[in-house]
């Protein structure tokens, strides 16, 4: 992990694990050879950018990343040629060219083998190297988070491919909000190790889309092959920040003057009146608490924040939130009361919800309180905010 260079790491055996290992995106000249891996779904993850590897073992790390994917557990579950061709690739001199034409062989006998059938994108990103990603959101943020109608570009990249290919890509109708959008894709013709930048076109009515997920039915061919893939692009860093909330003086912590908060039924969590709530101050993302604890005596209070979130429809979403936090969805508790930060799924209904909140600020922190996030949602188009 983090800045390490031209470190070799071989000869190892990885057995029973989600990823046999991790190169960190920072790390340069790492050295990847003559590893082992038995029941590993991923045996690497890394960017190609921070590792050295020989391109044979490359090849065979896809295969078997692939296979784990496609739920091949024997020789006889996999294409015929598979074996073919990891037999004669042993014999390989394993240069960069003659690694290719396998590797092609290798996609084609999966296509053949799999004709008809359509594949979740991990297979395809595991076996070509073809990953399909919106590295910028912020072009389309006047019609999807501002709300506004009208038409917009969103450009996809798909930074590696490990051969010559055609790509395209399109969605049901179904998949999105209404039948009013539409997402227009141009085909991409992708070649070896370069990065490749598209413009789709998305067009909307009016009204804010929260956390906006577009189901991509996609298609890639060569010569003599084809096969068809799935998957979703979406704006990971997107969120719902509930900054709006009422909050109370400092209160007594029904569980007595202690530095963890634990679990108090919602009954039994203190209130203050509505005319004794105030604005609750932020700075930079964060509640700052700082001038309710100015008095020494206030410290291991708690208090207690409420704000109200209107739904145009009901459905789930998923919360996170501070640690030493008690989060309350209409009256019933979401997530946990563990230390590390927490987050829970919760429904709303349609029209107000309440959201209410018992907090155990820190001097540790400087007084200083996450704000809670939604940072999933089943509809987007559900939130009001």
């Amino acid at each position: 992990m983090g800045w390490v260079v031209d470190s070799l790491l071989e000869n190892n055996t990885v057995e029973n694990a989600d990823v046999g290992a991790t190169i960190a995106d920072a790390a340069r000249n790492i050295v990847l050879r003559k590893n082992v891996f038995h029941k590993v779904d991923k045996p690497y993850d890394y960017n190609s950018h921070s590792v050295v590897i020989n391109p044979m073992e490359e090849l065979e790390s896809a295969m078997y990343e692939a296979a784990n994917l496609m739920g091949w557990e024997s020789p006889e579950d996999m294409p015929a040629e598979w074996q073919a061709i990891k037999k004669k690739a042993a014999h390989v001199n394993s240069t960069p060219e003659d690694v290719s034409t396998l590797w092609e062989k290798v996609v084609k006998s999966f296509a053949k083998f799999n004709l008809g059938t359509v594949v979740p994108n991990r297979i395809i990103e595991a076996l070509m190297g073809v990953e399909i990603q919106t590295p910028n959101w912020r072009t389309a943020d006047s019609i999807i988070r501002a709300g506004g109608s009208g038409s917009s570009q969103l450009m996809l990249r798909v930074p590696d491919s490990r051969f010559k290919s055609c790509l395209k890509l399109s969605v049901k109708p179904g998949d999105l909000p209404t039948d009013e959008w539409s997402f227009t894709i141009p085909q991409l013709n992708l070649e070896p190790g370069k990065s490749i930048d598209i413009n789709a076109t998305l067009s909307k009515p009016a009204g804010k889309a929260q956390m906006l997920r577009v189901p991509l039915q996609g298609e890639l061919s060569g010569d003599g092959w084809k096969v068809r893939f799935t998957t979703t692009i979406a704006n990971r860093w997107n969120a719902i920040s509930l900054d709006k909330f009422k909050i109370s003086k400092p209160l007594d912590n029904p569980l007595g003057r202690q530095s963890k908060l634990g679990y108090i039924k919602y009954q039994s969590i203190p209130k203050a009146a509505k005319e004794q709530l105030s604005d609750a101050p932020t700075e930079k993302g964060r509640f700052v608490f700082a001038s309710l604890y100015s008095d020494a005596s206030n410290a291991g209070k708690v208090l207690y924040g409420i704000t109200i979130l209107n739904a145009k429809i009901a459905g789930s979403v998923r919360f996170q939130f501070n640690r030493n936090c008690l989060f309350f969805v209409n009256g019933n508790i979401t997530g946990t009361t563990l230390g590390r930060g927490q987050w829970g799924f919760a429904s709303l209904d349609a029209g107000e919800n309440k959201i209410e909140m018992l907090m155990l600020p820190s001097k540790r922190d400087g007084w200083k309180f996450g704000i809670p996030r939604i940072t999933w949602v089943e509809n987007t188009m559900m939130i009001e905010q």
